[in-house]
């Protein structure tokens, strides 16, 4: 199973905190964490974000 590393867990939270309110929190690292890593690794020019949000050190998205 792969966790979301913690540096990606705190900035999920203050973002989405930060647009959402007190939801956004809860809402932050499942659903909305993973949504975004999967759309940032489909693309070329954002895989480098996906693999910086990734707990894989080896992964080449």
């Amino acid at each position: 199973m792969r966790l979301t590393p913690p540096l990606a867990v705190v900035i999920a939270l203050l973002v989405w905190t930060a647009v959402l309110g007190i939801v956004g929190m809860f809402l932050a690292i499942p659903p909305l964490t993973v949504i975004l890593r999967t759309l940032l690794a489909g693309d070329e020019r954002t895989r480098w974000l996906a693999v910086l949000m990734s707990d894989d050190e080896t992964e080449t998205a």
